[in-house]
């Protein structure tokens, strides 16, 4: 097994570059990348000379969302059929410093939500595709409960239930995204924001990260409670370890509705 780490951080003056590292499985997120994202981003939190971060992806894609057939093998050996960890996104969900993403090609599932939830500032290539296929695979996002506050409500009905992929034309005309440029641009015009971003006061730009959060948390907000007890019954059925086999199996699922 490679020792080489699959989160990569470094760091350029006060900005902190946060990179996903598995290219030959387009970055999908297994239990070493959750816990190292996490470590990742505990560490720019802790550093008061970083300013802010670029959270981007080696290779083609960005991220694919959770490794399923990692899921899969998870469950059959342990028995345990939930995959979200509400520990993992923590650190970036919570951070008080900003985050930028600078997206190509895949940004699925659960890697939608952190490189368009949980960052700040988006800047994504023309090649770049999103889409949240948990229904395809019977899996529960409520990591994804701000959504209807970033695209509108039926934006995200539209991509919840059908489990469409758009690319990234569509999704800066939603409102997903900030900013639409070419490939061989991407990670330059990332740091750029970053930079500017770290010209402006620090106190200033956490402030109005915080009155965002808060904002999220009124009622009617971000709903992470309501997620977390609606999405409950996904992951507890039988539909859900289907799922991840059938995806693993490169089959079709076979629902059974329980």
């Amino acid at each position: 097994m490679s020792s080489e780490k699959t989160v990569l951080f470094e760091t350029k003056g006060r900005i902190a570059f946060i990179t996903f590292n598995r290219p030959e499985k387009m970055n999908a997120m297994n239990g070493s990348v959750f816990e190292e994202l996490k470590e990742a981003f505990e560490k720019y939190n802790a550093d008061d000379d970083l300013w802010c971060a670029v959270i981007s992806g080696n290779g083609d894609h960005f991220c694919v969302g959770g490794d399923i057939a990692w899921l899969a093998e998870y469950q059959a050996e342990t028995g345990e059929k939930v995959l979200y960890e509400e520990e993992y996104y923590k650190a970036m969900k919570e951070s008080e410093k900003p985050i930028v993403s600078a997206i190509q090609g895949y940004c699925m599932g659960a890697g939608m939500s952190i490189g368009l939830l949980y960052a700040d500032v988006q800047v994504v290539s023309e090649d770049a595709k999103f889409g949240m296929t948990d229904v395809c695979w019977s899996i529960a996002p409520p990591y994804r409960a701000p959504l209807p506050w970033n695209v509108s409500l039926n934006n995200a009905k539209y991509l919840s239930l059908t489990g469409k992929i758009i690319g990234g034309e569509e999704a800066l005309r939603m409102g997903m995204v900030n900013e639409l440029v070419p490939r061989e641009e991407l990670l330059e015009r990332a740091s750029q924001l970053a930079e500017t971003i770290c010209k402006n006061a620090p106190i200033s730009v956490r402030a109005h990260k915080e009155y965002f959060q808060k904002f999220m948390e009124l009622p009617g907000g971000g709903g992470d409670e309501l997620a977390q007890d609606v999405f409950q019954k996904v992951w507890d059925s039988e539909d859900a370890v289907e799922g991840a086999k059938a995806f693993a199996e490169k089959r079709k699922p076979v629902w059974q509705n329980k």
